[in-house]
């Protein structure tokens, strides 16, 4: 059982793995979704990005008993991934704070992948589950770094959800990465956006509503 879990934690990480196709594949999505594609020619650099749009999310989880638990004054994450210009158009502009997180992110599971491997049947589940948790934490420290010793720290865009786990915020249009870490009921858990992110658009007003964490820790206080 204990390879099969390392076997499965290391195509988690192969399927991340192809880094670059994921990137072209993700202006490509971004320029679809916007109704932007012109040709075959690549966007452009842009001196300023267009105007601000807001975002509102509601972070929750749901137990076996159907029972609602709401992510409570909880971190709120936004890693800008690809800019948008006022027009609406995609627009290249280096690399991004978003795709530093996903390249930290890719290394810390890296990491965890080998001392699985070379630790099988020592760690508890338990241990696994917090590791994993401690991945994304991880990667997001590493993002902020990256942004500011490059100049991009207002990429990373930081709020925290209200008691009812939710969250409004005005942000620079755009796709941005989302990961939200806190705690429902008696998980410590950790919710991410979907492959495509989450995508702004000028003056619009976004909505989002993540239900499911994508990794969450049951931690009963003793």
């Amino acid at each position: 059982m204990a390879i099969m879990k390392a076997e499965a934690a290391e195509m988690t990480l192969c399927s991340y793995s192809s880094s670059n196709a994921r990137r072209a594949w993700l202006l490509f999505v971004v320029l679809s979704l916007l109704g932007t594609v012109e040709g075959q020619h690549a966007p452009g650099k842009a001196a300023a990005l267009g105007r601000a749009g807001t975002l509102t999310g509601r972070v929750f989880a749901i137990t076996g008993g159907g029972d609602l638990k709401p992510a409570r004054i909880a971190e709120v994450y936004l890693f800008l991934e690809v800019g948008v210009t006022k027009n609406g158009k995609a627009v290249d502009i280096g690399k991004t704070a978003g795709l530093a997180y996903e390249d930290e992110y890719l290394k810390a599971m890296g990491i965890f992948v080998k001392d699985y491997r070379e630790n099988v049947g020592t760690w508890s589940d338990e241990s696994v589950c917090k590791k994993k948790l401690f991945n994304y934490e991880t990667a997001v420290l590493k993002a902020r770094e990256w942004a500011l010793a490059n100049g991009k720290l207002s990429q990373v865009i930081r709020t925290t959800t209200d008691e009812e786990g939710k969250f409004v915020v005005s942000l620079p249009t755009g796709n941005y990465v989302l990961l939200v870490r806190g705690r429902a009921g008696f998980n410590e858990a950790v919710w991410v956006s979907g492959a495509a992110g989450v995508i702004v658009q000028p003056g619009s007003k976004t909505e989002i509503k993540l239900s499911s964490p994508e990794q969450s820790c049951l931690d009963i206080p003793r």
